[in-house]
């Protein structure tokens, strides 16, 4: 085990996928971040081309590593990919369902 790599946490409840969900809320709603997916949105005419969605998947990752090492996940894309998969354990709470509408909303490429 490296350094940087931490553990799954034991137990990943409701409570703490509302914390983690509404963590990433405050840092996707944050001007800083607003205004980088802005001028990433700006910088390719087509942002489904693959240079687009290598930047985006970068630009949510550098603000979601924070958190998952918070959260005792690996700071990586399977890492996110693991915490993404426990709060989907809990799609049936509308606050669960609400939050990943708003992430989803605050992380598009308009």
């Amino acid at each position: 085990m490296t350094a940087h790599h931490r553990e799954q946490p034991k137990s990943f409840e409701l409570d703490d996928a509302l914390r983690f969900q509404e963590d990433l809320i405050g840092r996707f709603s944050s001007l800083e971040f607003q205004d980088n997916l802005l001028k990433l949105a700006q910088s390719f005419e087509n942002k489904a081309c693959p240079q687009a969605r290598v930047s985006h998947v970068e630009l949510c990752l550098a603000e979601q590593k924070p958190l998952l090492l918070k959260y005792g996940f690996e700071p990586s894309a399977s890492g996110l990919s693991k915490i993404i998969r426990q709060c989907g354990r809990f799609w049936e709470n509308t606050k669960i369902q609400k939050n990943s509408h708003e992430i989803n909303r605050l992380v598009s490429l308009q």
